[in-house]
Formats: structure tokens, sequence, C-alpha cells
């Protein structure tokens, strides 16, 4: 790795240097007092992991290419930075490099193919907003250690955040049932109802099942459609006798239509624009307003009026969606000064707010809240075979995820969200199977389109998989635990065992769970085989109990519909 210095006339570099065992750091510290100074890192030969979460996500990151963008979350859909992220990259070399989070940041990677990484700063350029008038700074650390392993275990102690315990237990034994992907926006009472008994109906277990948009009056009123839910309590109550505790999806948005946004506007509970007034945008379901999470008396209102949903209805927890920073529109000023010098605090304490709701909370952003027991969804799936959001982003998002530390994965619905697609349609059937092979494995498992609206087939396998999850899940707490006590990630990249091979390196169709278990789901449509890596060690085939020695390929291992392939590494 080679780092290119551009330098102005009146800028000053500082530099320290620590070793720690076999690790080495050198800490970089610029102070900018003209514009257009930058940093580049010549990528090389090595391959690179890290910084966010993407809609077309690769591991590793050689095939991405992003001209220069701000280092805060946003929509993937919208924004390059994705919605979880860290200043965090590390190489196959041994080479990590982390940025500080005072930095107002933006990057470049691999911009046109050029083979850079690239780190600039500014406070005059959105969503960077400084009121103090202090003078950029661009601070990083690059780290050096023998291998990518050696490098990773250090960095993530020194800046990535362990949790503190790990969520519910419940969820990571049985699936989640959301209504979204099956019902979009077409729900009632009687849907739900009518879902749950379905679900059991069917042999699958009864657990936490998700309301999603829109149950809402009015959204950001956090209040019951009183048409299409009429008695929502004995709803609510219903559905926990049949055993499902329920969730309800929330936002942190508020549309202007809403009786809400007045009493929002009248306290100062929503984010600002620059002249003091409430900042309107547009989010996906309209104009709106967005609480905002650096104002303490905002978050306090806006948590007693979830809370009060639980105890007039029985909600148990809640699907917190979005967070975003860049969904703000460019003129946005936080009630916290400090948080418009680092904008992305209002992800991290809207990832906070949620966590106050218990074990059974999912967000779907993360910036330094790591040590959250919440679990972390996947940005919305399509529902295609591809790495354009599709089945074979799900092990890189869930391997990148790990990487920044969120251990606590819960993959998007089982067979995508179906999206533009004809109503009443499905996705591919077989897409849909080795979707759910390839979630198995994962912290957790999300249904939405249900395996009983395909056919017989796919209701056996699926109970079969559903079952295989079961087993194993006591060998992924075991890891979840190890997680909140170590640091060292639940899934882990194939190179976590065999660090200097470069086939474990690339590898991004496998994946393991701890040390112990290897994963390698079909991936591509019409393939009833694959070739496998096994990495050094001694391994038993999950499926046949035959045995095999390390540092080899598996070619055209037979997997049919209804098998996934793993493998036990011996101890």
């Amino acid at each position: 790795m080679k780092l290119l210095l551009t330098q102005h006339n009146k800028d000053k570099c500082e530099t320290d240097s620590m070793t720690c065992h076999v690790v080495s750091c050198h800490k970089v510290q610029w102070t900018f007092h003209l514009t257009g100074a930058m940093d580049c890192f010549i990528l090389g030969d090595d391959l690179w992991y890290g910084n966010g979460v993407v809609i077309s996500q690769r591991w590793p990151l050689q095939s991405d290419s992003k001209s220069w963008y701000p280092a805060v979350t946003g929509d993937p859909l919208h924004h390059p930075a994705g919605n979880v992220m860290e200043n965090l990259w590390i190489s196959s070399g041994g080479f990590a490099i982390y940025v500080e989070h005072e930095v107002p940041l933006f990057v470049s990677f691999n911009e046109s193919g050029n083979g850079k990484l690239c780190f600039s700063t500014s406070y005059k350029k959105h969503p960077y907003h400084n009121g103090i008038k202090s003078h950029p700074q661009l601070v990083y650390s690059i780290c050096s250690a023998m291998s990518v392993k050696e490098v990773y275990s250090y960095v993530a102690h020194r800046w990535l955040k362990k949790p503190v315990t790990i969520p519910d237990e419940m969820m990571f034994e049985y699936p989640v049932w959301s209504t979204w992907a099956r019902y979009k926006q077409n729900i009632s009472e009687a849907t739900i109802l009518k879902f749950a008994t379905e679900i059991q109906s069917y042999g699958f277990p009864a657990s936490q099942l998700e309301i999603d948009d829109k149950w809402e009056s009015c959204y950001g009123d956090l209040d019951f459609d009183i048409i299409n839910f009429p008695n929502p309590k004995k709803m609510v109550n219903d559905l926990k006798e049949l055993g499902f505790p329920t969730t309800l999806w929330v936002h942190p948005f508020c549309n202007i239509e809403c009786k809400t946004y007045k009493i929002g506007e009248e306290n100062g509970y929503w984010v600002k624009n620059n002249e003091g007034q409430t900042l309107l945008f547009n989010w996906w379901n309209g104009e709106a307003a967005a609480i905002d999470t650096t104002n303490r008396k905002a978050v306090e209102w806006f948590v007693n009026r979830l809370k009060n949903l639980q105890s007039v209805y029985g909600i148990e927890a809640f699907k917190f969606d979005a967070g975003e920073v860049l969904w703000l529109a460019s003129n946005f000023t936080f009630h916290d000064e400090k948080s418009n010098l680092q904008p992305n605090i209002y992800s991290r304490s809207y990832a906070e707010l949620a966590a106050q709701f218990g074990g059974k909370v999912e967000v779907r952003i993360g910036y330094e809240s790591q040590h959250l027991p919440v679990f972390v969804r996947m940005f919305d799936k399509f529902s295609h075979w591809d790495y354009a959001n599709g089945l074979q982003t799900i092990i890189p998002s869930a391997l990148h995820l790990s990487l920044l530390g969120y251990n606590f994965i819960l993959p998007d619905m089982i067979g995508g969200n179906n999206y533009n697609s004809p109503i009443g349609s499905l996705p591919d059937k077989e897409l849909y199977i080795r979707w759910l092979e390839a979630c198995i494995f994962l912290p957790a498992i999300q249904f939405s389109i249900t395996p009983w609206d395909y056919d017989d087939e796919v209701v056996n396998i699926s109970r079969k998989m559903v079952a295989l999850h079961e087993k194993y899940s006591s060998h992924i707490l075991t890891s979840a635990i190890q997680a909140t006590e170590t640091g060292e990630p639940i899934i882990r990249p194939l190179w976590w065992i065999a660090p200097e091979d470069i086939v474990a390196l690339s590898t991004d169709s496998q994946f393991l769970v701890g040390d112990g278990i290897m994963i390698a789901p079909v991936l591509e449509w019409g393939k009833k085989k694959r070739d496998i890596y096994l990495p050094e060690g001694k391994w038993t085939d999950g499926q046949t109990g035959k045995s095999f020695e390390g540092s080899q390929w598996l070619y055209e291992y037979k997997a049919p519909l209804n098998i996934l392939p793993f493998f036990i590494r011996h101890s």
C-alpha cells in the first residue's frame, strides 16, 4: 500500500506512531487552511473490505467504483455510503485505515478504476455544517500486521464497540414473520389474524409477528387506523394467545397532514432548517418532518408515545425503519451543535433510542452503535439472483456487517420484497428456496411471502430448513455470547481461519459461523451442484458425515433443491 499526499501551503501535518505486539500503527493529522487538499492510498494488489453496507454489495470491494461521497448514512437506493457504515477499511495484506469520526469526511474508492482510496474534508459541502467556524481536520490511523486477521482483531478491539449483551434468544431460535412483502400496505386485523393461523396450521413455529406498513391512521401519529383496525388491543391479545408476540413498524418521520405534526412543531421536536423553521423533505410515503434525535426532550416525547402504544395495545417491540442522515434536506440543523459537525450522531442516537425497547427490536442503520443489543436488518433486497441487490449480495452484506462489528444480523425477507411485480405474483420458486438456505445459518431469519404460497415441496423444504436453524441456534447463541466477551464476530469470512489463503480471502459465496461451521449455499439459477472450498483443517460434511482434509476444492458437490451444503470443523 502506498500513500499519496496532496498538500497546500499553510496546511499542517502531524504524525505519531505506536507499536502493539504484532501491530504497528501510525496516526496522521492534517489541519487544512485552504480547500482542495486530499490524501490517497494506492489499493495495489491487496483485496479490500469495509466502510459501508451498500445496495449491490461485493466482497471484497475490488469490483466496486465510487466517486466522491460524504461518509454519512444514507438510503442505499440513493446514496453510495450505505445505511450501516464505519470509517474503517482493511486489506488482505494486513493493512487497516481508520478515519476519526470527528472528520467531515468525503471518500472516493477506485473512482473510474483509478486504483485509489482517497479522503478529503470540507465543512462547506452538504451534509457538514460548521457553525463554530473551525478548520477541517483529516485525522486517520494506518495500521499494519502480518495478516488481515491480526490487523482486524487489533483495530476492532481499538475502534469498534463490543455488544453489551445479546438480544432476545427467541430472535435467534425462531423466524420473524412480517406482513410487508406478502401484503404490502393491504393489511387489516383480519389479514393479520389469518396470517398467524396459517403459520401454525402449516406446521411452522409461532414467533415474532411484525405488523409493517400501513397500520397507522397517518404516518407519524403512532395510532391505529380504526377502519382496518377497529379493535387492535383484542387483535394483539388474540395473537399473544396464539403464541405470537407482536411488533410494529415505526419510523422517525411525521407527515405534514398528520395531527402530530403541529404538536411537534410547536414544541420544537422536529429537525430544523438553517432559518430555525421545521425542515420539510420527501420520504417514500410523502412530505414530512423528522424527529430530532439529538434533542433530549424530543427523544423523551417520541419514546413516551411508543411506550403508550405498548401499554394501551400490548405491543411487544418495534421495527425501527430509516434513520439515515441523507433523508434530510441539505439545509438541516440539529438541536445539538456537535451533531452538525458530525451528522452521523443523528443516526447513532436513533439506534440508541430504539435500543430502549428491548431485545426484539430491529433497526436498519448503524454508526458507532455496535454495542447495542438490537438486530440490524439488511436493506430491502430485490427478488433477483444477481449482485444487483439480489440473492448474491446476502453473504457479502452479512460479512460486511460483521466486519464493521454489527453481529446481530437480520437478513431481509426470504425471497426478497418482490417489488415491481404484478399483484399476486411470487418470486421464482427456486430463488425462494435457495434464498432460505442462504439465510438459515445467519443469526436470524425472516419470512413474509410464505412457503405455502408455493406448493408442498417448498413447505416441506422450508420446514426442514427452519428445523435446521433451530437445531444450530445454540451454536449461533454461543458465538453471540462470545462476541460480547471478545468482540469476535458471529459470522466470519473464510480468511478468519485461513488469513493467508488467497481463495479464502476472495470467497464471497461461503461463510463461517464462529470457527466451527462453514456454509456453502447454492446461489445460481438452475444449479444442482457447486464447487466448495474447504479452508485448512479437518471437516465433516453436515449432510453425509463424510470427513475431508482442508485446503482443497470439492468440485461439483451435489446440492439438489432440498440440500444446503455445510461442514463442521474438527476442534
